[in-house]
């Protein structure tokens, strides 16, 4: 499997944390030598009336050359992070649905994204946008938070410590396969590590505990062979087992040895996956000090 990234898909709203997900996304795009495009979704302009609207008139759509103002602005904001050349495009639409579609048009293979933190209203913008991207976008996506450093003084290498969360899914399967070719483009050492999962609540219940050692000895074994099993190829690996809440471990580790990149895999589009997304995967999106890119699993 090859990452083979040739094509790079970057939102931008004019915010700091978009300027912020642009410069690694101009980063990435040397690196691989690839097309990267800007892209600014508007949403439909609403009627305005002084009074109700008793006929529910649709949105006016914007002019043409609203759109293209916006485009130059796009270009230009795009130019302020040393891109030249970078494509800009400006669309009218729902922005999660926009981003995910322009990704499948242009076949792009990344999607880089900015985060907004963890306030109030943060949260639903990671719930409203970056989480519909992150389930439905053709390929994988790079978040990244206003509190990670700039990509510039990270390379090269680009990223050189990468911390890949797996939980022996399909989908983080398939992520640490993805993050394995990516890890030796960009020339980076790579920890996979699983966490197991007391469950207190359980234990409490039956009133007996569970053999952790017994656990955690069995997820050594497992992992190490998903490890063999999963990264060909030359590259500098190590795997760590530790028990815990997984989302707080993981950042716990990331943070502890100074990862500059957490890959890890998401599942699919049912109620059951939208639980795991937001108990842990969202976790770690919000609260990461470093990118986060999640990989879906491939649908079959």
């Amino acid at each position: 499997m090859t990452t083979s990234i040739s094509r790079i898909l970057c939102p931008v709203d004019f915010s700091d944390a978009s300027r912020h997900a642009l410069d690694h996304a101009e980063a990435l795009t040397r690196w691989f030598g690839a097309r990267l495009t800007a892209l600014h979704v508007v949403p439909p302009v609403p009627v305005v009336s002084p009074v109700a609207d008793p006929l529910g008139l649709p949105p006016v759509p914007w002019r043409p050359e609203d759109l293209e103002a916006l485009r130059t602005r796009v270009v230009r904001f795009a130019e302020q992070e040393g891109n030249e050349r970078a494509e800009a495009v400006c669309v009218e639409g729902n922005p999660a649905r926009e981003v995910v579609r322009q990704a499948a048009a242009l076949g792009a293979d990344l999607v880089v994204m900015g985060s907004h933190g963890r306030s109030g209203a943060e949260r639903l913008l990671m719930g409203s946008v970056a989480e519909r991207v992150i389930r439905h976008a053709p390929c994988p996506v790079m978040t990244v938070p206003a509190m990670a450093p700039d990509a510039v003084p990270l390379g090269p290498p680009l990223y050189a410590r990468m911390l890949v969360a797996v939980d022996f899914s399909r989908c983080s399967t398939h992520a640490l396969t993805w993050a394995a070719s990516f890890a030796r483009d960009v020339e980076a050492r790579v920890k996979v590590a699983h966490v197991v999962e007391p469950f207190p609540d359980y234990v409490g219940a039956i009133g007996t505990g569970l053999d952790l050692g017994r656990e955690q000895e069995a997820a050594r074994e497992q992992l190490h062979a998903l490890v063999q099993k999963a990264v060909a190829g030359p590259l500098q690996v190590s795997e760590a087992v530790t028990v815990g809440h997984p989302a707080r471990e993981i950042l716990a580790m990331a943070q502890e040895e100074r990862v500059e990149l957490i890959v890890t895999g998401v599942h699919g589009r049912n109620a059951a996956d939208l639980l795991f997304f937001g108990s842990t995967t969202n976790r770690i999106l919000r609260e990461s000090r470093c990118p986060v890119l999640t990989v879906r699993a491939v649908e079959t």
